[in-house]
């Protein structure tokens, strides 16, 4: 085992030693890439120190083997990026300092034990790669504090981001309410019942409640091209019994199916689009429980299942789909 670790001190170390002593041209991006080279030589130069730490080199001292092993993650580091400052004028001799010392060090814990008074040496060893696992620790502190702030930053720029578009989005359904004649359609209000604009929300809301005929007027929508702006209201705030709704929701159904089916045919990833679809199912379910006729929502459910059967993160919707139709419903 110490001529293992002898032999990777050597080879580590030298070649170490020679990118430092060296003065590297890198290009205009810097030493893109150059931690490619110097890890392996930093995971050398530790499982040697490793090795010096096993063979109970730390023994004189009192240590055990286990505080050794933990200055090696930090070792890594710092051998990694030492050996990569030296193209910094400034850095160049705090660097050479740096990957000298580790070397010295891990020599020192590995051969002073054959010396006649080893306790000094050892000690020296040591401190000199705790020293330069400190660096590494730091590094690593350093990176750990900077990403948690720019996560910070990236969260309180989304929050504005999202309150902007709120904000804008309420603006726009207001002039859009503002807009509307006084007696206005269903198909007029539709768009707006999930307005960012809790006034316009909740007048949009009432003035369908009070349509004198809901059920027709829903109806004839939803064989429109406001059928899909129809389907989160029928899911979360329609004040009627869905049940009448089927044969038309069936028609609808068979529509987007036959539209999704399309679309996913070649999507690579069709799971993607769970949240685009699953509000039909919703009010499929819904529409069943108001008391809603499953033989008049079969063409619809069934075209679903066609649609998805076989795509990945979408069988659960068919799945559903097939729930309600029964076990005679084939997936």
């Amino acid at each position: 085992m110490t001529i293992l670790a002898t032999l990777l001190l050597v080879a580590a170390g030298g070649l170490l030693l020679l990118l430092v002593g060296g003065r590297q041209r890198w290009g205009p991006e810097g030493p893109v890439g150059a931690h490619m080279l110097t890890m392996p030589l930093a995971l050398a130069l530790a499982i040697a120190a490793g090795l010096a730490f096993g063979l109970g080199r730390l023994e004189p001292l009192g240590v055990p083997a286990a505080a050794g092993y933990a200055t090696l993650p930090g070792f890594v580091v710092a051998m990694t990026l030492l050996p990569i400052l030296p193209s910094a004028p400034r850095q160049r001799a705090v660097a050479r300092a740096g990957v000298v010392g580790a070397i010295v060090g891990v020599a020192l814990c590995l051969h002073a034990s054959a010396l006649i008074s080893p306790v000094v040496p050892v000690a020296i060893g040591l401190g000199l790669i705790g020293a330069v696992a400190v660096f590494g620790y730091g590094v690593l502190i350093a990176l750990f504090v900077q990403a948690e702030r720019n996560r910070a930053r990236t969260a309180v720029a989304d929050a504005e981001r999202q309150t902007e578009f709120e904000k804008n989005q309420a603006a726009w359904s207001l002039s859009e309410w503002q807009k509307l004649p006084a007696n206005p359609e269903l198909w007029q209000l539709i768009n707006l019942v999930h307005a960012f604009h809790p006034d316009v929300r909740a007048q949009c809301l009432a003035k369908i409640a009070a349509l004198p005929d809901l059920t027709a007027d829903m109806q004839e929508l939803l064989g429109t091209g406001w059928a899909e702006h129809a389907l989160r209201y029928l899911r979360d705030d329609y004040p009627l019994s869905r049940a009448p709704l089927a044969p038309q929701l069936s028609a609808f159904f068979v529509k987007e199916a036959a539209r999704w089916k399309s679309s996913l045919a070649h999507d690579a990833n069709p799971g993607s689009w769970y949240w685009n679809l699953v509000t039909n199912f919703d009010v499929a379910e819904k529409t069943v429980a108001d008391g809603g006729e499953v033989s008049a929502l079969r063409p619809g459910l069934q075209a679903w299942i066609d649609a998805l059967r076989g795509k990945a993160r979408l069988d659960e919707l068919a799945t559903r789909a097939q729930r309600l139709l029964g076990a005679d419903a084939s997936v």
